[in-house]
């Protein structure tokens, strides 16, 4: 009995100041606009690791601010576009073939950052925290052109994304877990209600499914993507 009154105590204790703490905090919210420059993550046992480039994408939602002085809480939900590019070529004495592939993949993306600000009002910031995102659509773009003297032989087509726990037999189609989760870190700069900040998201889930016999795979293929955006909030000092 003197258990349950001493953990009621502690947890009404708790309560109290949560609510205290949360009365005292500044409390915004805004639209943060921004640009992704994404790339793809390997660790390989099988697959040949391609000389990737990034793909710019779109980065748009809404953040909240939560102010304890220096130090904020900024949770925001993103439509968050992510992905790769990889153009390849390969000559030899009769031929040139050369290959270009572009994913895209469109995420709804919940980040969830601490943030400390140099000034309560403005000043230089650092960021980190925590992310997860869950895939809503995308769309793998191939195209190729072999040539052989006068003779040339060219190819194009579009592959649907589909998010799944266990790689289909569609091979008109490109597979990928739709669950993405990692950590974003960065630095900022804020001066009242105007936040710019240029961080960098490491995706620490596989996005490769299971195998067509459901075993794990042996490759993974990880998130890369470098951030920077934009945030107003409205009634921030």
């Amino acid at each position: 009995m003197q258990t349950q009154k001493l953990f009621s105590s502690l947890l009404g204790l708790a309560l109290i100041t949560g609510v205290s703490s949360l009365a005292q905090a500044q409390i915004s919210f805004g639209p943060r606009i921004g640009a992704n420059f994404a790339d793809f993550g390997y660790r390989t046992e099988s697959l040949a690791v391609p000389n990737g480039q990034m793909r710019l994408g779109a980065q748009i939602g809404v953040a909240a601010n939560v102010g304890f002085g220096k130090l904020a809480f900024q949770p925001a939900v993103l439509y968050s576009q992510k992905g790769y590019r990889v153009d390849l070529e390969d000559s030899d004495n009769n031929s040139t073939e050369t290959y270009q592939e572009k994913h895209r993949l469109n995420y709804l993306e919940i980040p969830l950052n601490v943030v400390y600000t140099s000034g309560e009002t403005e000043g230089l910031q650092v960021f980190a925290g925590p992310y997860v995102g869950l895939g809503l659509s995308g769309k793998n773009e191939v195209e190729g052109k072999t040539t052989s003297g006068n003779n040339s032989l060219s190819f194009k087509r579009d592959e649907e994304v589909e998010f799944v726990k266990q790689e289909g037999t569609d091979n008109t189609k490109s597979y990928y877990r739709r669950l993405d989760a990692g950590a974003t870190f960065g630095v900022g700069y804020k001066t009242g209600p105007i936040q710019v900040q240029l961080g960098y998201g490491l995706g620490l889930s596989n996005l490769l499914p299971n195998d067509r016999d459901n075993r794990e795979p042996k490759n993974k293929v990880f998130n890369r993507n470098l951030q920077l955006n934009l945030t107003y909030f409205f009634g921030a000092k």
